[in-house]
């Protein structure tokens, strides 16, 4: 130590790993983490991740996400919890079960509470997600089943109260195309559609 030796993984953590996080391979970071949990009592070591744009977590997609990108879902959280408004849609960037099969609440903890990474719990922001995955897949509700069944849904959430109809959420509906009648029967944005009787 009085020579600055980095004889264990905590210095090796801080002076070593976290200073260089943008030269550090992705495959990595699923043990890096692993060290950091282990090390998660070092408030200089949590300090340094909270402050790095470099620190990636890896999704159930096996995609790499920022801390302020991903959420806390079903492993961590029980699974009877989590709100599942439009259950045919995905929520992405959930943190993948890689990290640990073993002690699922003590990872909850640590993503949540050191990490300050948000959990799948509240149903509004859970909409929001899933309103914003479609807005961002059109592709995939351009056939005519799934289009009906989603805005069966959408319209049975907004009776009942659960969606709000927000500045955010009402960009994301109104962004998605509306299956039309006719001969030339295809996805129109809302904007640009007449509604027939049946619906006035």
């Amino acid at each position: 130590r009085r020579l600055d030796a980095k004889i264990d993984t905590k210095d090796f953590l801080q002076h070593t790993l976290l200073p260089n996080l943008q030269h550090i391979s992705e495959d990595l970071f699923v043990p890096l983490t692993r060290l950091i949990y282990e090390n998660r009592e070092s408030e200089q070591i949590i300090n340094s991740v909270l402050s790095s744009n470099s620190f990636r977590l890896k999704t159930k997609e096996g995609s790499f996400k920022t801390i302020k990108e991903s959420f806390i879902g079903s492993h961590y959280i029980n699974e009877e919890q989590i709100p599942h408004p439009l259950n045919f849609v995905p929520v992405i960037n959930q943190v993948s079960t890689e990290y640990s099969d073993n002690h699922p609440d003590a990872w909850r903890k640590f993503f949540t509470e050191k990490l300050k990474i948000k959990s799948l719990l509240n149903e509004q922001e859970i909409l929001s997600l899933k309103l914003e995955y479609i807005s961002k897949n059109i592709d995939i509700w351009k056939i005519k089943e799934k289009s009906v069944l989603l805005f069966n849904e959408l319209y049975s959430l907004f009776k009942s109260g659960k969606l709000s109809l927000s500045a955010i959420n009402l960009t994301y509906i109104k962004n998605i195309p509306l299956l039309c009648n006719g001969n030339d029967a295809g996805y129109v944005l809302p904007n640009m559609l007449n509604f027939p009787a049946a619906y006035k």
